[in-house]
Order: structure tokens, then sequence, then C-alpha cells
């Protein structure tokens, strides 16, 4: 693939992995933005070996986080909003990844509750090596946070059990019930 193939947000977003992965030998490309569920299909049209780790969050615990995300305008800050956009990119992501051997889906959850285990599973997947430094960072792994982007510093922290659920000492009744009403299929 090259740019002049693809205008605009999408030729730069090509580019920059093309470039990265000619400068680095054994160049690993994660990327998270949670939008890019919806393009699933069309990704693996251009990455046909790529693997894709896709770790989904409660929706519930989505929900609650949002709803503390000042910067989100207030109407996307609503548990209905929130937890409506979550189930269509989790019901996005199931359908494109469905069959995909290059895919491999967890739930956040599973990472807290036991990481050595979802972590060990992770890296037999990647086909990297695994090691207990995965599970206690110390902030010396290099190119892990960008530049202009140091409120990601948290990536440095152990991963927190409690983290897990969290969201239910915290989002109200009705803000569960609201949720699990608009997207039972997603949160089983």
């Amino acid at each position: 693939a090259n740019r002049s193939e693809f205008p605009g947000i999408k030729g730069i977003f090509f580019d920059l992995c093309e470039n990265f992965a000619r400068i680095e030998e054994n160049v690993l490309i994660l990327e998270k933005t949670p939008d890019h569920l919806l393009y699933l299909t069309e990704l693996r049209e251009h990455f046909p070996d790529a693997p894709i780790l896709n770790i989904v969050r409660d929706g519930r615990a989505v929900a609650e986080s949002r709803a503390r995300q000042n910067f989100l305008p207030e109407d996307q800050r609503s548990v209905e909003y929130s937890v409506l956009l979550w189930a269509d990119h989790v019901h996005s992501a199931n359908i494109a990844l469905a069959s995909d051997p290059r895919a491999l889906q967890l739930r956040y959850e599973e990472l807290l509750n036991d990481p050595d285990k979802t972590l060990r599973g992770v890296c037999d997947f990647l086909q990297l090596e695994y090691t207990e430094k995965l599970l206690y960072p110390d902030g010396s792994e290099e190119g892990l946070v960008e530049l202009g982007t140091e409120h990601k510093n948290k990536i440095f922290k152990r991963l927190d059990p409690g983290l897990a659920d969290g969201w239910k000492k915290i989002l109200p009744e009705e803000a569960k019930a609201i949720s699990e009403n608009l997207a039972a299929r997603e949160l089983k």
C-alpha cells in the first residue's frame, strides 16, 4: 500500500505503520483507538498478517469512566450514550473477528484478575517471549509512552485487580439497570 491510495488521516496512519515497520526490524505497533474497531475489516485487508488483540472492558465500567471525562461533551458522558457506543464497538468487533485466526479477544477484567495467565496467553498469541517484568513494569521500558502523552504513564503501574469491579461501587443502580437493558447481549 502507498499513501496515494489513501487520502487524509487514513493515509497518514498507513504511512506511519509502514515507516515503523521499515525502521525497526521487530516492530510491534500497538494502537488503541476504540473507533478503529468499526474498521477492522478494512484494516485486515491492508494488514492481512497483523495480529489483532482486542481487549474489551465491561461496558458499565466504560460508562462510569466516560461520565468522569470532562473533555467530552456532556451529552457523550451519559450512561445511555456511553453504553450504546460501547455495545456498537463490541458488536462490530465480534462480527469482524469471529472467524479471524489472527485475532484474539479477551476481557480486561480477565487481565486484571489473572494477569500472569492472561499475559502468557497474549505473549503466545503475539509470538513474544513472556517475562515477569510484564507484570511489574518499572518505567525503564523504551517507546511505551510517546512524547506529549505523559498522562498515559499509568502503564507503568502494576495491574490492580480492584479496578475490575470498581464501577460496581460507583455506578448508581439505575445506571447499572440501564446499561444491562441496553447492552445485555454484549455484556455476556
